[in-house]
């Protein structure tokens, strides 16, 4: 019989492990929950990235017009599914109110954010901007 150790690798922001540690070393560099993220989306189209402060900013601003919050919040974050994502992990008021025992309750702010069909939709407009000639190179860059 043989038995072996391995390591395992922890992201410091969130559960997320495994065995390699450059893979998890990239991963926290753009973990939802780490608060000074690099954006991979705005990294690729070469585009400014606004900081986390501004972004959790721009989704509580309204206080519990949260409408208004998250229009701000896609303004600000030029649509990026990635950022969006993130400043919702982020909020301290949505954690407060996932963590509250009236959560069923709530009118959930971001009922009208859906990651993956955002995500898929912006590389759309990626690759129909590539066709057309607008842009250089896209995700995997040049």
């Amino acid at each position: 019989m043989t038995r072996t150790l391995r390591w395992r690798y922890y992201c410091d922001f969130c559960r997320k492990s495994g065995g390699s540690g450059g893979h998890i070393a990239r991963h926290e560099r753009g973990c939802t929950l780490n608060p000074n993220r690099v954006c991979g989306l705005h990294e690729r189209m070469r585009e400014r990235q606004p900081s986390m402060p501004e972004l959790v900013n721009a989704l509580e601003a309204h206080g519990e017009d949260w409408a208004a919050g998250m229009k701000d919040l896609r303004d600000l974050s030029e649509n990026c599914p990635a950022c969006i994502l993130a400043a919702i992990r982020q909020s301290p008021k949505l954690q407060a109110i996932i963590a509250s025992d009236e959560f069923d309750g709530v009118d959930f702010p971001t009922a009208d954010f859906d990651f993956r069909k955002e995500l898929a939709s912006f590389w759309d407009s990626v690759r129909a901007g590539q066709a057309r000639g607008d842009m250089a190179d896209g995700y995997y860059g040049p």
